[in-house]
């Protein structure tokens, strides 16, 4: 009887110059280890407004976290939110991977080291 795996979801909680540094790298890994996790990787922003404009829209349109690591391009698969957005995903994404935190975090650090 074959075994189905179910893809890991990733959430970054925090986008500041650390949480856009991490989004920057896992998000290049999922799409590379797309068999293993879901390729949308979904980064939670405290909203701010930056030029006018909220952090959230100028992460999802320009791929880059102009306030806190600017001049470098965040990967398309990035989606940042709040959990005021309309299409916010916070309770089934974040929830659930900082639930799951401590099951799977030796496999998520087996698959960062090996690469």
């Amino acid at each position: 009887m074959a075994t189905t795996l179910l893809k890991q979801r990733v959430c970054i909680v925090g986008s500041g110059n650390w949480g856009s540094a991490i989004a920057k790298i896992v998000g290049a890994n999922a799409v590379k280890y797309n068999n293993k996790f879901e390729t949308r990787v979904t980064m939670y922003v405290y909203e701010e407004i930056v030029n006018n404009q909220k952090l959230t829209d100028i992460i999802n349109q320009l791929h880059e976290n102009v306030k806190y690591l600017p001049g470098h391009k965040l990967p398309e698969n990035i989606v940042s939110f709040t959990s005021h957005s309309k299409d916010s995903t916070f309770s089934s994404n974040c929830i659930d991977i900082i639930n799951s935190f401590l099951k799977t975090f030796e496999s998520f650090l087996s698959f960062l080291l090996n690469d």
